[in-house]
């Protein structure tokens, strides 16, 4: 009878426990559809922004993890509440053996009612929410990929640009002594007259074009 009653007991708080999951697991559902929501919002801008994917993807897994934690609860808690009708069971019929069958009615209600009936919804539960799972495992691989790519755009795109400045201000450097050292050899009353902003402007000149020259080179590449 201890264990009669011990088993009918696991099996209400079993039960109970399943069902808060359940509803944990919905919530963090519900997180995460908003997650999904504000990304579609993101890619679908003329513009990916990598700061809005970076900001999302840091809050993602923790969701994503509670909620296949939940889901696992509930795995495990079907698990437990098997086992624990099952011992119920066979405490009912030890027991409808020893008084020959003049144990209450309602006893053998609730192992064919109420314990099949939360069994059946904690797998239901299960088979509703796995899907779920599959989906936020694909959506931060979705995520972290789009930010690889994100990444590495903008990574490429500095690299060019700092190449570009280097071959404009490296070239202008050099244009720009060659311009100091010669500027009085140059037969021009204007650059005669005004020899340091002569230079200054040639150098400047001389500097975009190599600026261009680098761009060129990079677009080429």
């Amino acid at each position: 009878m201890l264990n009669f009653l011990c088993s009918y007991h696991k099996i209400l708080y079993i039960y109970q426990l399943a069902r808060q999951r359940y509803r944990n697991a919905r919530t963090s559902y519900s997180e995460l559809e908003n997650k999904i929501q504000k990304f579609n919002s993101l890619i679908s801008k003329n513009q990916t922004q990598l700061s809005g994917l970076k900001s999302l993807m840091g809050k993602i897994p923790t969701k994503s993890f509670d909620y296949t934690r939940c889901l696992q609860d509930l795995q495990t808690h079907h698990t437990a509440i098997t086992t624990n009708i099952t011992n119920y069971r066979i405490c009912l019929e030890k027991i409808q053996t020893i008084d020959s069958g003049n144990s209450p009615q309602s006893w053998q209600e609730f192992i064919n009612k109420d314990c099949k009936k939360w069994q059946e919804q904690i797998q239901t539960d299960i088979n509703y929410l796995t899907p779920g799972q599959e989906l936020f495992g694909q959506f931060v691989d979705t995520i972290r990929g789009i930010i690889e790519t994100e990444q590495s755009e903008s990574d490429r795109s500095l690299e060019n640009t700092i190449q570009i400045l280097g071959i404009g201000f490296g070239g202008g450097a050099i244009a720009s002594g060659v311009f100091t050292t010669h500027i009085d050899k140059i037969n021009l009353p204007l650059i005669q007259k005004h020899p340091l902003y002569a230079s200054l402007t040639l150098s400047i000149i001389a500097t975009l074009v190599f600026i261009a020259l680098g761009w060129l080179i990079t677009k080429r590449k």
